[in-house]
């Protein structure tokens, strides 16, 4: 059976890789027939009459059409290119959070199966739920540690070594390859939520439970950001974060 998972998983890995890099080629092919459309190289119609002026208005106003949906309309180059290597990066990250969410998650669940709750408890599970999705979900994942994964995950796809290859999920995160201070804290990090989670398993029924679907709810919502970024990429446009590299 676990070879058969480890079979399946390895499929759909390949199978999103090869997807978004056809994704990106197909984007950046029509990024290019717009630019192409938009060349100062293109001669409008005989401007007489009531045309006169109608054809730089309508280039313009295509131009504008082009930017405000996340195109590009050839004046500015910043369409991101989405590899191979920087699919795989994400896709690591990604891996690493869905097994903690899938772990985490039946324990969490289990006051709607054993439906023993009170009032307070369920007050208290919702809120630190809210509180979590807030605090590690959006003030930690999305505004920080989402785009800079995204963008370290970007970076492999412009220069990469083997071992930066083998291993793009823990070098998207921070924890080699960059900074002295985003490595201490990517580390503190790693070992701060190890010992918070053997810490919890000897909590007792309820309060895991309740601290398990808070740090459940963060986790998702970082994921979430996570994917958010990675698509907006796709699109052409890069978290634009430093990705903290070392000088």
């Amino acid at each position: 059976k676990k070879m058969n998972l480890l079979k399946k998983a390895a499929a759909t890995a390949i199978f999103l890789i090869h997807w978004a890099t056809a994704f990106s080629q197909s984007m950046k092919a029509s990024n290019s027939n717009r630019s192409n459309y938009l060349s100062p190289n293109v001669k409008c119609f005989p401007k007489r009459g009531w045309n006169a002026g109608k054809c730089a208005e309508s280039k313009e106003s295509f131009s504008r059409a082009i930017r405000m949906s996340g195109g590009s309309d050839g004046k500015a180059e910043d369409a991101t290119s989405i590899g191979i290597l920087s699919s795989w990066g994400v896709f690591s990250v990604l891996s690493i959070l869905g097994n903690a969410i899938k772990r985490l998650l039946p324990i969490a669940l289990q006051p709607f199966k054993a439906k023993d709750f009170t009032p307070l408890h369920w007050s208290m599970f919702v809120g630190f739920s809210a509180m979590m999705a807030y605090v590690e979900g959006y003030k930690a994942f999305q505004k920080k540690f989402s785009p800079m994964v995204v963008q370290r995950a970007l970076s492999l796809d412009e220069e990469c070594g083997p071992i930066r290859a083998v291993f793009a999920g823990p070098y998207s995160m921070g924890m080699f390859h960059a900074t002295r201070k985003r490595k201490i804290v990517s580390w503190t990090l790693l070992f701060a939520v190890f010992g918070l989670v053997q810490a919890v398993k000897k909590l007792p029924y309820p309060w895991r439970s309740i601290i398990d679907a808070g740090v459940v709810s963060g986790l998702s919502w970082g994921s979430a950001s996570i994917i958010f970024y990675w698509v907006r990429s796709m699109l052409g446009k890069s978290p634009g974060v430093d990705p903290q590299l070392p000088n």
